[in-house]
């Protein structure tokens, strides 16, 4: 009977405590009208100790390379890169800083050289992992990236980057949840509009998410699982993220 105990005690012990994910609060902010501009301060409400911090970068420029970013700083968190993608003069990027602490009211973006940028930031509760990564990209109206999430109620986190040739901002989500967005106006072509959007499902799942934009110009897209389940990174098969360890950051 002992054993027994211990073996149920065991199993108990093995499951991996679940969270709730859950979209707190965020800030946006863009490069000045009709300029290059590196770095970018983006403020945001005071974050809570222990959340997570998902800063979406979208960028662009032409006639010059498209800028990458090379730093993403605020003081009380670490960041690392998770995804990115380039299609035509549209970047995107999303990077991650996990168990953040209480008080912070800046992130500093840094581009490799001056660019048109757009970024748009969140804070999540209850992120106990990170999972997949996907990056999809095209040139179609309303852009789309979907996600398998692998735990009950994850959040799939993304950022769209597109090129704004005289279009608007991204302002709603035709699938998902719209966070934020902002356009930057370049000093020639093209502009930038990029947003966060993110969606979540009751159980495992493909998750989509879908910006509502009627123009046709290139767009790039990034996706991130944020998982309600700690899970080590060993036992995690079919995942990467290039900021290194699921479930560590």
């Amino acid at each position: 009977m002992r054993r027994l105990l211990l073996a149920l005690l065991f199993c108990l012990l093995a499951v991996p405590a679940a969270a709730q994910v859950a979209f707190v609060q965020g800030g946006h902010n863009k490069t000045p009208a009709g300029t290059h501009s590196s770095p970018l301060d983006t403020t945001i409400p005071a974050t809570n100790d222990g959340n997570t911090l998902v800063v979406a970068v979208g960028n662009g420029d032409e006639p010059a390379a498209v800028q990458t970013v090379t730093a993403v700083e605020a003081t009380g968190a670490s960041f690392f890169l998770q995804g990115a993608l380039t299609n035509g003069n549209a970047r995107a990027e999303l990077w991650t800083a996990r168990n953040v602490a209480a008080g912070i009211t800046s992130v500093r973006v840094t581009w490799t050289a001056p660019t048109v940028g757009v970024v748009n930031i969140g804070e999540y509760s209850g992120v106990q992992g990170l999972g997949a990564i996907a990056t999809a990209s095209g040139s179609s109206t309303n852009p789309t990236i979907s996600l398998a999430t692998y735990n009950n109620n994850n959040i799939v986190a993304c950022v769209f980057s597109e090129e704004g040739l005289g279009t608007g901002q991204i302002t709603a989500a035709t699938t998902g949840t719209f966070r934020s967005s902002d356009y930057a106006l370049g000093d020639g072509a093209p502009d930038v509009a990029s947003a966060l959007i993110d969606n979540t499902s009751a159980t495992p799942a493909s998750v989509t998410c879908t910006a509502t934009n009627a123009s046709t110009n290139n767009w790039a897209a990034v996706a991130l699982d944020l998982r309600s389940v700690f899970v080590p990174a060993a036992s995690v098969t079919g995942t990467t993220t290039l900021g290194g360890a699921v479930g560590l950051q």
